[in-house]
């Protein structure tokens, strides 16, 4: 498919897209891999391909990156129930026999997957402003709660012992796609029965989140 080939709602998405010129290279880029590989992009979808790599830069890369199979998060359905058990679950489907950074690059995987999915959202307008910081909030829990359970399978006792607090936007159920995460853990020295173990552990958490995937 060229650009003149595209159809009314493609070129309207063109001409409205945040960033035009981004959004007109990407695209070109995109048809072209399209072209080379064979791939079948439904002229329905167009549009928000187009209103993403006229937006979003780190989505436009997961794009690429994911090539045609990205076309299966494109065509999931609006989100039957969003809450921090429900997305658990999902984020949770990953191989238990492996090690630990790789379990980390799964989580990695899965949670850009739902990241994808809230901007799509957002993009398609089926979600307002709002909806989508408590969104991404929720999904920032649920992550927590991930990555507490990698670093303390060991030790369900240790986990029980800590409180971790949201601060700032998190707290507000503010959090958009470049919000930093202003935690506080808490515990008691006296439940816990090796401290500097404990600091280690979530030292290992820190480093993880603060990884720019």
């Amino acid at each position: 498919m060229t650009f003149a080939k595209l159809n009314h709602s493609a070129e309207t998405a063109l001409d409205n897209a945040w960033n035009c010129k981004s959004a007109e290279l990407n695209l070109e880029r995109w048809l072209t891999v399209c072209e080379k590989e064979k791939w079948e992009i439904p002229d329905g979808k167009l549009p928000l391909f187009i209103k993403l790599f006229g937006s979003s830069w780190y989505f436009t890369r997961f794009v690429f990156f994911r090539g045609i199979d990205i076309l299966n998060i494109f065509n999931l359905p609006a989100f039957d129930e969003f809450t921090v058990d429900s997305l658990y679950d999902r984020l949770a489907q990953i191989d238990k026999n492996i090690v630990l950074e790789e379990k980390f690059d799964q989580l990695r995987s899965n949670k850009n997957e739902i990241m994808l999915q809230i901007f799509l959202c957002r993009l398609d307008e089926k979600w307002s402003q709002e909806q989508q910081e408590s969104a991404l909030t929720i999904l920032a829990e649920a992550t927590l709660r991930i990555i507490l359970d990698f670093l303390f399978s060991a030790n369900k006792k240790d986990i029980t012992t800590i409180s971790v607090l949201g601060m700032g936007r998190m707290a507000g159920f503010e959090m958009n796609f470049g919000s930093d995460l202003d935690l506080i853990f808490l515990f008691s020295r006296k439940k816990v029965h090796d401290q500097s173990l404990l600091i280690r552990r979530i030292q290992t958490l820190l480093r993880h989140i603060a990884a720019p995937t």
